[in-house]
């Protein structure tokens, strides 16, 4: 989210760094009067103008998505002079703005970031353009209340003109402290974090389950088939796939906690391919069967008992969280592959010694 915070900054120097208002509060009022009349072509100038100045023309990642998630946050912008103290050469105008709920924005942008850098799915949301357009679909699809701070203008009076004096804590109350809501290692808390991880795997299809385990030829069964027993299995696992995170426990910057996966339970399709594969070991067919044909049955007989099951286990995999400074980081056990699988290696084994 630096790259966002970033762009707010200067956006709002771009807006304050006017001067020549004989009086400190026109000057403030003409500055907030540019946010709140704020259109696309003021918006694109100056996104525009950054990519220049900071030589972004390799690829630049400035587009409509970033300027129409500009103007959504500030479409509701107002302002009211509270007060107005001068000083000789120094001035400090207090202005009440109103506009959404920037803690509860930065808490959504930060879960849906949290989402997309768990899920493998998707390219890493680094630029300045995909952080926005994250934070315009957040504004387009949800409603925020109203809310009321206050933001204190320092100015100082130089050749006859008075100028804001830009500072962060200003460009942060501007932005109804959505600058600092963003920096807050705490804004989500460990449950949530484990939700949006884990949450990931829900909508995968089979196909990304083959990608994810890095499936190939998983029972090692030597046929032309074994692709497709691989989709079996990973049909099998995108159906039975559930999580319920439990034992949650907070303790300062760390916290541990447990992940209830329900997997398809291999011990229960292994038994029922055993069977299949007694029964054709009775008949004459595999008697004369090359060894292809055998690696090709075997397949076929897997992939059914994969497609017949119905049976699940629930396995718990420990989860562990440590704040960074920056955000919570979740790491999962190494036996989640394990148990997603459905127990597979105990299986296997049992399979093997009957």
């Amino acid at each position: 989210m630096k790259n966002l915070r970033n762009i707010l900054f200067l956006f709002l120097v771009f807006l304050l760094t006017g001067c020549g208002a004989k009086t400190p509060e026109k000057l403030v009022r003409s500055s907030l009067e540019q946010i709140k009349k704020l259109d696309e072509k003021t918006i694109q100038n100056f996104v525009s103008y950054q990519d220049l100045v900071q030589n972004k023309t390799r690829d630049t990642d400035v587009g409509e998505e970033t300027s129409e998630a500009v103007r959504l946050f500030f479409q509701n912008f107002d302002y009211s002079i509270l007060s107005t103290e001068t000083n000789e050469d120094t001035a400090t105008v207090t202005v009440e703005i109103k506009n959404l709920d920037a803690k509860t924005l930065a808490h959504d942008l930060c879960l849906a970031l949290t989402k997309i850098s768990a899920d493998p799915r998707t390219e890493d949301a680094t630029t300045m353009n995909s952080y926005f357009t994250v934070l315009r679909d957040i504004l387009k699809t949800n409603t925020y209340e109203e809310s009321t701070t206050t933001a204190s203008f320092g100015l100082l009076r130089q050749s006859g003109n008075w100028k804001i004096q830009t500072t962060e804590e200003l460009k942060d109350e501007i932005v109804s402290g959505l600058i600092t809501a963003l920096k807050d290692p705490y804004l989500l808390t460990p449950e949530e974090v484990a939700d949006a991880t884990l949450g990931v795997f829900t909508d995968f299809s089979p196909e990304d389950w083959v990608s994810y385990l890095g499936m190939h030829d998983v029972f090692a069964i030597g046929s032309e088939q074994s692709d497709q027993v691989d989709l079996s299995l990973a049909s099998q696992i995108a159906s039975c796939f559930h999580y319920n995170v439990t034992q949650l426990r907070v303790n300062g910057d760390d916290a541990t906690a447990s992940a209830d996966i329900t997997s398809l339970d291999m011990a229960s399709v292994l038994k029922a391919y055993k069977q299949k594969l007694l029964a054709y070991a009775e008949t004459t067919e595999s008697l004369r069967a090359s060894d292809s044909e055998i690696a090709d049955k075997s397949a076929k007989l897997l992939k059914e008992a994969l497609d017949e099951n119905e049976a699940t286990i629930l396995r718990s995999v420990p989860l562990t969280f440590h704040n960074n400074g920056s955000t919570w980081e979740m790491t999962i056990g190494e036996e989640f592959s394990e148990v997603i699988l459905g127990g597979s290696d105990d299986a296997l084994s049992t399979f093997h010694d009957n």
